[in-house]
C-alpha cells in the first residue's frame, strides 16, 4: 500500500490532539510520533504543533498542513483501491465526517454493526462542526457527511433523515448528504441503512 507514514502520522495527531492516543491508533511508539512530527517541522522549516497539557494545539501552518494532508491522504486511498489486483476482493472503505453529536452517540453503533456484516470495512471518523461537513464532503475529504440539522444551502445530496426523540419530543434531526460525484452510492447506501436499523 503506497502512503506518505509521515504525513499520516501528523494528520492522526492533529485529529486525536494527542501523541499518547495517536501512537495507540498507529500501533507504534510515541517516541516514534514525536520523531515523525520533528522529521515534517524539518522540512517545512516551522512548527506544527505546540504541545499543550493533555494534549497539542496546531499551529497556522500545522492548519495548513492539515487541509492538504486530508486531500493527500485521500488520493493515496483513491490510488490504492484502484492498484488492488484484479483478482483480490477490494475492502469496503467508508470516510464519514460527522457533527459531534453523531460522532458520540449515533455512529459508533451503526459503525459496529456495519462492521460485524462486512467485516473487511474500513471505515474512518472525522468530526467536524456542522459548518464545515459539506466542504469535507464536496472536497473529497469524506465520501459521507452526517449533520445536525439541514443546512439552508445544500449541494450535495440529501441521502436519509433521522429523527431522533424522547417522549415525543424532537432531540436531533440527522441528515446523511453525501456528493453524487465522487462517492461511493453501493458503500454509503449498505451503511444508511445498517444505521437505520442500528438506532
Amino acid at each position: 500500500m503506497l502512503t506518505d507514514f509521515r504525513l499520516k502520522v501528523f494528520h492522526t495527531v492533529a485529529l486525536r490532539k494527542n501523541f499518547t492516543r495517536a501512537a495507540r491508533e498507529l500501533h507504534i511508539s510515541q517516541p516514534a510520533v514525536s520523531q515523525n512530527i520533528a522529521e515534517l517541522e524539518q522540512q517545512v522549516g516551522d512548527t506544527l504543533v505546540e504541545r499543550r497539557q493533555g494534549g497539542i494545539a496546531l499551529t497556522p501552518k500545522g492548519e495548513i498542513l492539515l487541509n492538504y494532508a486530508e486531500k493527500i491522504l485521500h488520493l493515496y486511498d483513491s490510488l490504492n483501491r484502484e492498484l488492488i489486483p484484479s483478482n483480490t476482493r477490494a475492502a469496503e472503505q467508508l470516510r464519514i465526517a460527522a457533527c459531534p453529536i453523531a460522532v458520540r452517540f449515533i455512529l459508533p453503533k451503526a459503525i459496529k454493526k456495519f462492521q460485524m456484516l462486512y467485516p473487511a470495512a474500513e471505515i474512518s471518523l472525522i468530526e467536524r462542526a456542522d459548518s464545515e461537513i459539506e466542504g469535507a464532503v464536496t472536497d473529497g475529504v469524506a465520501d459521507l457527511g452526517v449533520m445536525e440539522g439541514r443546512p439552508e444551502k445544500l449541494s450535495c445530496a440529501p441521502f436519509a433523515e433521522l429523527k431522533l426523540s424522547d417522549s415525543g419530543d424532537a432531540l436531533a434531526e440527522i441528515i446523511f448528504a453525501y456528493d453524487p460525484q465522487s462517492a461511493e452510492s453501493s458503500t454509503i447506501e449498505k451503511f444508511i441503512l445498517t444505521s437505520k436499523t442500528a438506532l
